[in-house]
């Protein structure tokens, strides 16, 4: 049975995965028959895309539309006389452009596409250079977008440049390796990089004292860069507190997941060679696309990357944020019982999202590892500001699991070459519900 689960959730990944990322079709309905045709193009090229076909009520029609915009990954605009006339199509706009103002930028992605029946290619007038906004609920109109400033696609006009191909490549997401000296530090800040990972992990805020990140979750950002170094196996050397030194060579590096030219998604990832082992220090996806298949993707690419890059590797070992069992039941208890739609602290917010983040990694295959007692062993992270008084090192230190994914899935399942990489850790077994290895430290 742990094999036709492991065969099923291996299906259901690659079913979200082939899916591709949401696509919203902004259009008049005089335009319905340039949209469906776009829509179809695009549903073969695997994206999941809608566009309204005139065949919903009008009070159902508002709360589809407005459902539709708020899940997808990016937001086509179907520029024509008769959208920029259209009142529907300026308060999709303004839907839009207000969740991603929401999002901090992050998502929907907008693109505009021009009609091949405007008006303007058989007069060989000028192309609008500003779109009507309006409140989507009030339909009051507030602003107007500058499609004139933003690279849009005219296929009519540039049938090379901008043919569909080239809009289908857009809506792909890449994974790219970041790390010297293909990408430099201007690149990396070009694509986002910092701002994904200070959304994610806190915008940096140092010491005054020291200059260590007040985050402990984090490092600073210069850190990162140097951390990355420039030759593959760089052999690093430590002297230990006993004086006793140790030396390994490893190549650390740094996943991204771009869409349309901005990471939604990294990681930090370090490869051991004596060991053969990948060491993970975080890997995030940016909340508002962790709903759309995208960390499905990125561990997906990812996995595939690095069987290509590192063939000898057998797996990843990583630390994860831990959570209280007991305390999470009862947040859980709190919000059915009270139908609270918030909760009562910022900490108990937390405790949930660390429970997500780790039922995830479940979901695609990682293990944890339990002492006899059936509990995660924690890894205690220790304070990394040695300036604080020592009396408050422990304040600064933060519990962690440690996970173990397998290089492939079929090693999931094989107890002898999931326990040969982490033999040091202990004797391994499988747990009797067969999700997770129990470690006699």
């Amino acid at each position: 049975m742990a094999t036709a689960r492991a065969d099923l959730n291996t299906r259901e990944i690659g079913a979200r995965i082939e899916r591709g990322i949401k696509v919203f079709i902004s259009h008049s309905s005089k335009n319905a028959r340039e949209a469906i045709a776009l829509r179809d193009e695009l549903k073969r090229a695997t994206q999941d895309v809608w566009a309204y076909e005139d065949d919903l009520p009008f009070g159902e029609k508002i709360e589809t539309v407005k459902d539709h915009i708020h899940r997808s990954g990016f937001f086509i605009l179907l520029v024509s006389d008769e959208s920029l006339e259209s009142e529907y199509v300026q308060r999709e706009l303004g839907c839009a452009l207000a969740l991603r103002e929401k999002l901090n930028g992050f998502r929907p992605i907008i693109l505009h596409v021009y009609s091949n029946t405007a008006s303007w290619h058989a007069t060989g007038g000028i192309r609008p250079t500003e779109f009507p906004v309006r409140d989507f609920d009030t339909g009051e109109l507030v602003s107007s977008y500058p499609i004139g400033a933003i690279r849009g696609y005219d296929a009519s006009a540039n049938p090379v440049a901008d043919r569909l191909e080239y809009l289908i490549k857009c809506l792909k997401s890449d994974l790219l390796f970041l790390r010297p000296p293909e990408y430099d530090e201007d690149e990396m800040r070009a694509l986002g990089f910092f701002d994904l990972y200070d959304n994610l992990f806190g915008e940096e805020v140092k010491a005054p004292e020291s200059g260590f990140a007040e985050d402990l979750r984090r490092d600073n950002n210069e850190d990162l860069l140097v951390n990355l170094p420039g030759a593959p196996g760089t052999l690093s050397h430590y002297l230990r507190q006993d004086l006793r030194s140790f030396r390994y060579q490893h190549l650390s590096f740094l996943p991204t997941l771009v869409v349309n030219g901005r990471c939604v998604a990294l990681a930090f990832l370090t490869y051991t060679q004596r060991r053969e082992l990948i060491f993970g220090s975080y890997v995030g996806v940016h909340e508002s696309w962790r709903t759309r298949g995208t960390a499905d993707k990125f561990f997906h690419d990812l996995k595939d990357k690095l069987s290509t890059d590192f063939p000898g590797c057998r797996g990843m070992v990583f630390e994860v944020e831990s959570f209280d069992p007991a305390r999470v039941a009862r947040i859980i208890k709190y919000m059915k019982e009270s139908k609270a739609k918030e909760f009562r602290s910022e900490d108990d917010m937390k405790q949930i999202e660390n429970l997500l983040r780790v039922a995830w990694f479940e979901w695609l295959g990682a293990q944890f590892f339990v002492g006899r007692d059936a509990e995660p062993l924690a890894y205690r992270q220790p304070c990394l500001d040695p300036t604080i008084p020592k009396a408050e090192w422990r304040k600064s230190e933060q519990s962690l699991w440690l996970g173990w994914l397998p290089a492939s899935t079929a090693a999931m399942y094989d107890q002898k070459k999931a326990a040969a990489p982490l033999a040091r850790c202990g004797r391994l077994r499988r747990n009797r519900d067969d999700r997770k290895v129990e470690s006699d430290v």
